[in-house]
């Protein structure tokens, strides 16, 4: 059993870590940048995340649209007063804009939020489900499934490519 919950483990972190890969994958591909500052952004999202339920009390699965409206604005600030102003200079300067945007973004959040962990308290997604022997959290539900619903344009990726490579019998 020990077996199923790590490999249950191991799946749920890697469609966390697909998730991310997609993001910058899109980047990439639509703005032909290469983004060294994407957890960054991620990380200022999920501060965002964390003081909306705190003090508003919005769980983090209703502050996703809120959270991205304005994460997507912030983008577009970004882009326009910093990134465009790269993209017309060398490849190694736009490579080096996006980290030096990383390192601000880190290094601010540092001093304005400390270094303390956090953990959000209300969620509308507690507890676990109980599966032969494998526990499920239903908070780990939430990013799997949404992994899976983005992937290969809102199909259930993962059964697809499965699906795919195999041809019926």
């Amino acid at each position: 059993m020990l077996f199923l919950q790590t490999l249950w483990e191991g799946i749920v972190n890697g469609s966390i870590y697909a998730m991310i890969a997609m993001g910058i994958a899109l980047v990439w591909g639509v703005m032909g940048i290469l983004s060294f500052s994407q957890g960054e952004f991620m990380m200022l999202g999920m501060f965002i995340t964390f003081y909306a339920n705190t003090y508003l009390g919005l769980d983090p699965v209703v502050c996703v649209p809120i959270v991205g409206l304005l994460m997507f604005g912030f983008g577009c600030i970004v882009y326009r007063t910093i990134i465009a102003k790269a993209l017309r200079g060398p490849r190694l300067s736009q490579r080096l804009i996006t980290f030096a945007i990383g390192m601000v973004l880190t290094y601010g959040a540092l001093m304005l939020f400390g270094g303390q962990y956090r953990t959000v308290q209300n969620l509308a997604f507690t507890g676990s489900i109980d599966l032969v022997g494998l526990t499920i959290s239903r908070q780990k539900l939430v990013p799997l499934i949404s992994s899976c619903s983005k992937h290969n344009n809102g199909h259930l990726g993962i059964l697809t490519n499965l699906t795919a490579h195999f041809p019926p019998i």
